[in-house]
């Protein structure tokens, strides 16, 4: 692993990132395009039948065919799009890899494979076929734990994907916020890409994540910091000179603010986007934690939680960031954050 730091992928990691969430999306249109042919032969045996009821029953088919393939032509167009924003630009060397040639990269270490474990809980909390870039949405993802268990076993992490989902459910509750939502519609559900791209542009953003990223301010800022919809921060996109990076694991937004540079970033995200990440981080924890990884790994992870609290809090309490309701959430966020991983 090239990063020191487990949280940042390079371009290999972002890839294999992509990779995963395309994954997903085939395994999905797939499913939908069996339903289709189910649904066709359905329609066939009626055809050759007589009779008032299966005259009704073929018009019931009729409408549940042309439901599905709506559907799936939506999600179709929408996986080209996002393929096209995201895929397409990846380097020549990337693009004819598959996802089982990027994750042996990642099974060496006790540090790759914890990297693995982020990347795998990025591809599976990342929602699919939410509106992007102005293209509308295209419904939701069929069968969710199937794609979760087929990502969790193609990266060796069969036991911890189910967890992934569960965990961050049960924490997104104890918090008091829509988990729901969020996992099934991803932070754009509470905060638009606009107000995401605003708040991630005010001054001292920009150059805390790029500092953490290990690029200057101007850098950073002259390459564009995004949100990718499941929360990873990710600065420059693939097929650039510089080559993307993009930090996961909720530690984008708590480096930056724990950096103490950017404490009014709390008060221009929702709760629900910070709840996230610090739900992300306290699954990481948990993964340290039950797989007797490296203590040095566990430590970083737990220290990194802790800063985002202390400045979090030092800011609600010395600065005033905050308006007292949405402070008093937040410290209960933060206070089920820290009882998780006690």
């Amino acid at each position: 692993m090239r990063a020191a730091n487990v949280f940042l992928l390079d371009e290999e990691g972002l890839a294999l990132l992509l990779k995963l969430i395309y994954r997903r999306m085939e395994m999905d249109i797939t499913s939908e395009h069996q339903e289709l042919i189910q649904l066709q032969a359905k329609q066939n045996e009626l055809s050759q039948k007589s009779g008032l009821f299966n005259s009704l029953n073929k018009m019931h088919k009729d409408q549940a065919f042309s439901k599905v393939q709506e559907r799936l032509l939506r999600k179709q167009a929408w996986r080209d799009s996002w393929s096209f924003r995201y895929m397409e630009p990846m380097s020549e060397s990337l693009k004819p890899k598959s996802a089982e040639d990027l994750i042996v990269e990642y099974l060496r270490t006790p540090e790759e494979q914890a990297q693995l474990f982020l990347i795998v809980q990025e591809a599976i909390l990342t929602p699919l076929y939410q509106p992007f870039d102005k293209i509308e949405g295209a419904g939701e993802e069929k069968d969710p734990k199937e794609s979760v268990e087929e990502i969790s076993r193609i990266c060796g992490l069969e036991k911890h994907g189910k967890k992934i989902v569960e965990g961050t459910a049960d924490l997104l509750k104890e918090m008091k916020l829509d988990g729901s939502s969020l996992l099934e519609k991803g932070i754009y559900a509470f905060i638009s890409e606009s107000e995401t791209a605003a708040a991630l542009a005010m001054p001292g953003v920009a150059q805390a994540i790029g500092g953490v990223l290990g690029r200057s301010g101007t850098a950073a800022a002259a390459s564009g910091i995004v949100m990718l919809a499941g929360g990873s921060i990710a600065v420059g996109r693939l097929g650039e000179e510089e080559g993307p990076a993009a930090l996961i694991g909720g530690s984008g937004i708590e480096e930056a603010v724990a950096s103490g540079a950017c404490g009014s970033l709390l008060n221009s995200l929702a709760l629900e986007v910070i709840g996230l990440q610090v739900s992300k981080t306290v699954n990481y924890i948990r993964y340290l934690q039950q797989s007797n990884s490296s203590v040095l790994l566990l430590e970083q992870a737990q220290q990194l939680f802790l800063d985002f609290k202390q400045q979090a809090e030092r800011e609600m309490v010395i600065n005033r960031m905050l308006e007292k309701k949405k402070a008093l959430h937040l410290t209960a966020v933060l206070t089920a954050g820290l009882k998780a991983i006690l």
